[in-house]
């Protein structure tokens, strides 16, 4: 209760926040001094921004930690423009707050010992495979960059105890979404590809069905798929809030992260984010068994946005249905899904190899050539993931480490 929190100690509040401004002026100084890009000097500024309003309200913190997260930020930043992580000292700057908040004002993070154990758990696990991996420096890069994530999940864990805080960090998805998915929009429909817009919309010539090729949006997660997976996770969400939001102005952004989050979908020409999308549309309905004319309307909606598709993608869908078992069409023959074939199999065929331990975390790719050869329905020659989360997981770590992911 509120009520039991001991009160602020007054004599360590001046000092503990003299220290703190101390460190962010030192902090800022030597950013400021080590930028040479007016892109940089923006970022800075949001940061700053972000800082203030953290040490107003830590709500503001999450916020900004998963907009920044789910956008990959940091990465862009990193990637585009040669800064040092956000990410990182941002998330310190928070678990010191967190920390300030506990000794100062007696808010004990609660609720936190089960999840840390377990992700923990597979932190060890995956840690275990440097030991046996193949190209430990793989396992070692791999390993470094679950811990980067696992400190993030922590901190949310511990910070979202509330129904604003999780409100906040609902918003910092679909903040995310509304961004990314507007750049992604614009720069589809205005066919400037060659346009990264700041880093936060790459884009490249892929196969797009048989032997038609053509630009397919990456967003900024380098992989069309994968941002299609994002913007899919993100529409459920935006349709709670068009539906539920009280107020008019956020109902407004809500819609608008809606409609550009779906059209990215589209315009990544991802065949596994229309499938998850139409089972998480499907879900929808038999969870909230809406009435018949909202139905109706969605459908409506659905059908009047047809001819504005790319006939490409209309193409490109259609090939889920040639390729079904029922119709007995030889898979071979389509490109992309020859592609996704041979990746599946491999997974299953390393996983046969090393059932318990897997070939080490990160090293599918390293793999992939010698068991693509053999298998020979892949005629690329280059590095390839297992386009699967859980097939990746079953031959990287093997049936342990896919119990320990379990768990999570």
């Amino acid at each position: 209760m509120q009520s039991e929190e001991k009160r602020p100690n007054s004599q360590l509040i001046s000092p503990a926040i003299g220290i703190l401004a101390i460190g962010l002026a030192m902090l800022g100084a030597f950013i400021i001094t080590s930028i040479h890009s007016i892109e940089l000097y923006i970022v800075l500024i949001l940061g700053l921004i972000a800082i203030v309003a953290t040490l107003w309200k830590i709500e503001w913190g999450l916020f900004a930690l998963v907009l920044m997260t789910y956008a990959r930020i940091s990465d862009v930043a990193v990637n585009y423009y040669g800064a040092p992580s956000i990410t990182q000292p941002f998330v310190a700057f928070l678990g010191l707050l967190v920390l300030i908040r506990w000794l100062l004002f007696g808010m004990a993070p609660r609720g936190w010992l089960k999840p840390v154990i377990t992700i923990a758990t597979y932190g060890i696990v995956i840690f275990l495979s440097l030991i046996y991996a193949s190209d430990p420096a793989r396992a070692q890069q791999g390993f470094n960059s679950f811990m980067k994530d696992a400190v993030i999940a922590i901190m949310l864990i511990i910070t979202i105890k509330s129904k604003e805080s999780f409100r906040m960090v609902v918003w910092g998805f679909l903040s995310a979404g509304l961004i990314l998915g507007t750049i992604a929009v614009i720069q589809y429909l205005t066919g400037t590809f060659r346009n990264p817009y700041w880093g936060l919309a790459e884009s490249e010539v892929m196969n797009i069905v048989g032997r038609v090729e053509g630009f397919r949006i990456l967003g900024t997660f380098r992989d069309p798929n994968f941002f299609a997976q994002a913007m899919v996770v993100l529409i459920p969400i935006a349709l709670n809030r068009v539906l539920f939001e009280e107020k008019p102005f956020l109902k407004i952004l809500a819609f608008w992260s809606l409609v550009a989050s779906f059209m990215t979908v589209v315009f990544t020409f991802s065949r596994g984010g229309f499938l998850a999308l139409c089972l998480v549309l499907g879900l929808i309905v038999i969870w909230k068994k809406p009435p018949l004319i909202a139905l109706l309307s969605g459908l409506l909606i659905l059908i009047i946005l047809i001819p504005f598709l790319p006939a490409a993608y209309l193409e490109r869908i259609q090939t889920i249905l040639d390729y079904l078992p029922i119709k007995g069409n030889d898979v071979r023959r389509e490109v992309s899904l020859r592609g996704r074939l041979s990746e599946y199999q491999v997974s299953l065929q390393m996983f046969s190899d090393k059932p318990l331990l897997g070939v080490g975390y990160e090293n599918y790719p390293a793999f992939y050539q010698k068991y693509s050869i053999k298998l020979g329905l892949d005629p690329r020659r280059t590095e390839r993931s297992a386009h699967s989360l859980y097939l990746e997981i079953l031959a990287e770590q093997g049936l342990i480490g896919f119990l320990f992911f379990g768990l999570i």
